[in-house]
Order: structure tokens, then sequence, then C-alpha cells
């Protein structure tokens, strides 16, 4: 069966949390997915132990080698600055998530140093990976120096504003599974994949804790005000979770979010980057076995809440 069995995608604008589709157990929807297997709920919550990344961010396996060495040291997002989140708000979100139905992972990336609570934990990466297929895009032109069109504007937005899957689809046969996998080992991924469609994506919330943070050093120089943009402006009926709780408490928030109803229940994933004063942290939170998408975006807003 197709991926996106509904018009637009399970990612379409329309379909927003309050949506009573949206509401109803997934056993009564008529949908075919491959499973995931994810934490088990319930499960302690134990924080990874702090930990300063490596300078040279080591390549994740299916990415390819550092085309020079060094091409990997540490940029402006990995500069020492104070802990803008403590470590005993990452512990009150570490209980909380243990205790939320289904399986929640969730990953704080913080000017080099990353702490976790099942950060490693893999998961199908619905939308979220469409941040990184528009960091790619923005590098291929950069390198070739042929500006951006106004088509390409309007298919990089459609594809981050409104989610849209046949702008990412195009934009991902564009700059091909290799840049998205470049992508990947700057930021210093370890455990990212990609297959011949960027819906197959695997990813987990460390890695993308580490996109998001790091962002700044891996968008061009010359595009790096119009990805923020997009990334900022996701539409209204998209901004909720984490993003909403970032931004009614002061940051300036950057992000994308992912859904997809599967067998075993909804993935529902929000990647952010938030900044205020001197702070600069990459957040990411992966759900899964959600019993409705609503159910997921509030596990991310409550997450996302106890770390701020």
């Amino acid at each position: 069966m197709a991926e996106d069995p509904v018009p637009g995608g399970w990612d379409d604008p329309r379909l927003v949390p309050t949506h009573p589709l949206l509401r109803l157990p997934l056993a009564l929807m008529a949908v075919a997915c491959i499973g995931l297997g994810p934490v088990a709920p319930g499960a302690a919550a134990q924080a990874q132990p702090t930990t300063p990344e490596p300078t040279s961010p080591e390549a994740p396996a299916s990415a390819p080698a550092p085309s020079s060495p060094g091409s990997s040291g540490r940029g402006p997002d990995d500069l020492p600055k104070g802990q803008c989140i403590d470590d005993a708000a990452v512990a009150r979100a570490g209980t909380y998530a243990a205790a939320r139905p289904g399986s929640v992972s969730f990953a704080v990336f913080e000017h080099g140093t990353l702490r976790s609570i099942g950060g490693g934990v893999p998961y199908r990466s619905a939308s979220i990976v469409k941040a990184m297929v528009l960091v790619a895009d923005l590098r291929r032109h950069a390198r070739s120096g042929r500006p951006l069109s106004k088509a390409d504007r309007a298919r990089l937005a459609s594809m981050i504003r409104v989610s849209n899957n046949s702008a990412a689809s195009k934009s991902f046969s564009i700059v091909g599974r290799g840049a998205v996998l470049e992508v990947a080992r700057k930021v210093g991924m370890r455990g990212y994949s990609v297959g011949t469609y960027w819906s197959s994506s695997q990813v987990t919330a460390a890695d993308q804790a580490r996109f998001f943070g790091r962002l700044h050093s891996v968008l061009p120089k010359q595009y790096r005000a119009f990805g923020r943009r997009l990334l900022r402006t996701v539409v209204r009926s998209q901004t909720w979770g984490g993003a909403r709780v970032a931004r009614q408490a002061g940051y300036t928030t950057l992000f994308k979010s992912g859904w997809l109803p599967r067998t075993d229940g909804w993935v529902v994933h929000q990647g952010l980057r938030l900044e205020r004063g001197g702070c600069s942290v990459g957040i990411a939170v992966l759900t899964g076995k959600q019993r409705t998408m609503s159910a997921g975006v509030e596990s991310i807003r409550g997450v996302v809440q106890r770390l701020l």
C-alpha cells in the first residue's frame, strides 16, 4: 500500500492534532504500514552521561568518509558556553517520558555536549528528515554558484512550511541520497541511514539533536537566512508540541515535525533549534507506538516543557 494513503500525504497540513481522525485509535483506521521496534514503555529513565562531542565527530556507518581531514571539525555551534538546560531539567523530562504511553526518546545538544534519554533508539523518520533535505539542497546551490530560482524557493518553502510530500520527493530526487548523507556526516550523526526515498530514513533523537544544534554551522552562509526563515515560519496548524512551548517561553524557534500512522501506532517527532540570549540548543523528541497522533504531540509538549 502506498505510504501516503490520503491526499497530500499523512503530513498534509490539513491533518492537525485537532482533526477528529487523529483522535481515533489506530485500530479503527484502515492503514497498512511497516512496524517499528521502539523502546519498551514504562522503563526507568536513565539519562546518558553528559558527554562532549569529539572534535572531529565520528562519521555514521551509512555516510561517506570525509573528503578531507578535519572537515567535520567543530564549528561556532560547538563553542563552549554556559549550560542553558540543566541536568535536573533533563532528569525531570526523563521521568515524564518514561511514564508516557508508547515509546518516547529525546536528546539535548548544547555547544558540543549531548545528553539524552533513549537517544540512540532508531525510529522511522517521517517528515522530520525534510530539514536535512533542505540543508542538502542549499549546500548544493552554494557549491554550484547557481542562485536559487523562484521555483526553487517555492519548492523548498512548500516542503518545510507546509510539509508537502511532493515537494520533498522532488527535492530528494534533485539532491540525491549522497547529499543527505553528507549532511549527516557534517553534523556528526552516528545512526542515520536512508534508502532510495526520503521517508525511508532511520533517525535517532541524538542525531536529530546534533543536526538542529549544529544547524548554523552546516547551513551555507549565503543561504543561511533563507533556510532559517523557512524553519522559523512553519504554518500555524503545524506549530504544536515543543515549538509552541518554546515560543511561549520567548525562544526564537526553528523546527520541523513529522508524523505517520503505522500498524503498531503513530510515530510523531519534532526537532528544534532554540535561541535566546546566549543560549543555542538543539532538541529532538521522537515518539512511537502512539495510540493517536495527539498522544504523541502531548508527549513532545510535555518533554520540552520540562526541559525549559
